[in-house]
C-alpha cells in the first residue's frame, strides 16, 4: 500500500518509492580543533557543543550520528560545523526539510547499525534505505504540520525548565531565610530554630518488598528506589500496587528517605506520602511529631536545604547506604509549624504547575508519534 491511511484531504496521489540518496546528500563532518572561537555552532552526537569562526555549511541540514547516538537525528540551522561522528544531510530535488526531519525520526536507524561494537552507520547505508515520498506540495503541507506540533512541545518544556528554575531560586532563598512569609495579621514569624532531627520524627524501617511483589492490582506500595527515579519531594500518588500484605504501614505525613542506593548522590533525597502505602525494605521512615513539623515541609528541606549533608551521611563504596542512626544526629533549621504549612503550600503549587506543563509535553509528543504513524507509509 503506497497511501498513507491519514493525509491532508487536497491529496489523492500515491507516494513513490525513492532511495534517500535521490532526495538527499549525505555530507562527512570534520575535526574542528584547528578553528579559532566564533560565532558558529559545532554539533556532535550530543548536540550543540561549542562555537568556531567557520561553518561547514551554509545550507540547513539533518544531523544524524555516525557512531555512538546513531537513532538521534538534529534540525541543524545554517551555518553551522559537525564533528566526524555526525553526517549532515541536506535536501536535494524539491525535498522538504521539515518533512525529511520527521521521516528521519521514523526510520528504525538502529536496523542498519553496521558494527557489532560502537553503533555505527556509513554513507552508503544510509542513501540506499528506501522509503516512500509524497509530492513536493504534500511534504511541506506534513513539514508544517509536524512543526507545528514540534513548536508547542517545545513551548511547553521551556515552560517546564522556567518553572524548575523558579522554584530552584525560590527554595534557596525561603531555606537561606532571605525570603520569609508573614502571619495572618501581617507580622513577621519567629526566628527559625535548630533541632537535631530526632527531636521532631519517629525513625521507622520499611520491611521487605520487592519488585517481585508487584501486582496490577492491590494495596498501594512505594520502593526505596523509586524514591530516587521517579517521585520527587511529595508523594501525592501512589504508583505501584502489591496483594503481599508484608512491609511496613506508610501513614500521611511520613517522610521517606532510601537507605540503600548506587551512589551517595542517589539517596540524598527525601520524599513525603500523601497517601498511606505499604513501605519496602530499604526505607527510612521518619514520621513527624506534627506540633512541630510539616512532612511536607521537611521533604522539601531535607532533598534541597540539607542535601549535601545527607550526602555526607552516606556510607560505602559500591552499595551506598544511609542509616537511621546517621540521620537522627543531623542537625537542621526550621520555622514554626504554621510558616512551615506556608511554604510547603508554595512549593507544592509550583511542583503542580510543572506536572500540569510536563503532562502536556507528553500529550502532544503522544499525539505526534499517532500522526507520524498514520501520516507516512510504512
Amino acid at each position: 500500500m503506497n497511501t498513507p491511511q491519514l493525509r491532508f484531504k487536497e491529496f489523492t496521489n500515491k507516494w513513490d518509492t525513492k532511495d534517500l540518496k535521490t532526495i538527499l546528500k549525505v555530507n562527512s563532518g570534520r575535526d574542528y580543533k584547528h578553528l579559532n572561537t566564533g560565532d558558529i555552532p559545532v554539533y556532535g552526537t550530543g548536540g550543540y557543543m561549542l562555537s568556531v569562526n567557520r561553518s561547514l555549511s551554509e545550507e540547513d541540514a539533518i544531523g544524524i550520528g555516525r557512531k555512538g547516538s546513531i537513532d538521534k537525528p538534529q534540525k541543524l540551522k545554517a551555518p553551522f560545523w559537525t564533528v566526524d561522528t555526525l553526517f549532515f544531510c541536506t535536501s536535494k530535488n524539491e525535498t522538504d526539510l521539515d518533512f525529511l526531519f520527521v521521516l528521519f525520526n521514523k526510520i528504525n536507524w538502529k536496523k542498519y547499525d553496521e558494527s557489532t561494537g560502537v553503533p555505527s552507520l556509513s554513507k552508503n547505508t544510509i542513501e540506499n534505505i528506501s522509503i516512500y515520498v509524497p509530492s513536493i506540495n504534500e511534504q511541506q503541507k506534513m513539514g508544517e504540520f509536524f512543526n507545528t506540533l514540534d513548536s508547542k512541545i517545545q513551548l511547553h518544556q521551556e515552560k517546564v525548565e522556567l518553572l524548575k528554575a523558579q522554584k530552584k531560586g525560590i527554595m534557596q532563598k525561603i531555606f537561606s531565610q532571605e525570603l520569609r512569609f508573614k502571619d495572618e495579621a501581617g507580622e513577621d514569624y519567629p526566628e527559625w530554630k535548630t533541632y537535631k532531627l530526632v527531636e521532631l520524627v519517629a525513625f521507622f524501617k520499611g520491611q521487605a518488598l520487592s519488585k517481585n511483589d508487584l501486582a496490577a492490582e492491590g494495596v498501594p506500595c512505594v520502593l526505596y528506589g523509586q524514591l530516587y527515579t521517579i517521585y520527587g519531594e511529595i508523594i501525592d500518588k501512589v504508583i505501584s500496587k502489591t496483594q503481599n500484605n508484608r512491609g511496613f504501614n506508610g501513614e500521611i505525613g511520613d517522610v521517606l528517605i532510601p537507605s540503600s542506593g548506587e551512589t551517595a548522590l542517589d539517596i540524598a533525597c527525601a520524599s513525603a506520602l500523601k497517601e498511606n502505602a505499604l513501605l519496602g525494605g530499604d526505607l527510612n521512615v521518619l514520621r513527624p511529631n506534627k506540633n512541630l513539623v510539616n512532612g511536607n515541609f521537611l521533604a522539601y528541606l531535607l532533598s534541597n536545604g540539607y542535601k549535601n549533608e545527607l550526602f555526607k551521611l552516606a556510607q560505602g563504596a559500591t552499595v551506598v547506604h544511609l542509616y537511621n542512626n546517621s540521620l537522627k544526629s543531623l542537625s537542621i533549621n526550621l520555622p514554626i509549624i504554621e510558616e512551615q504549612q506556608k511554604i510547603a503550600n508554595t512549593l507544592i503549587c509550583l511542583d503542580k504547575k510543572i506536572k500540569k506543563e510536563t503532562r502536556k509535553v507528553s500529550e502532544i509528543a503522544i499525539q505526534k508519534q499517532a500522526f507520524m504513524q498514520q501520516m507516512f507509509v510504512n
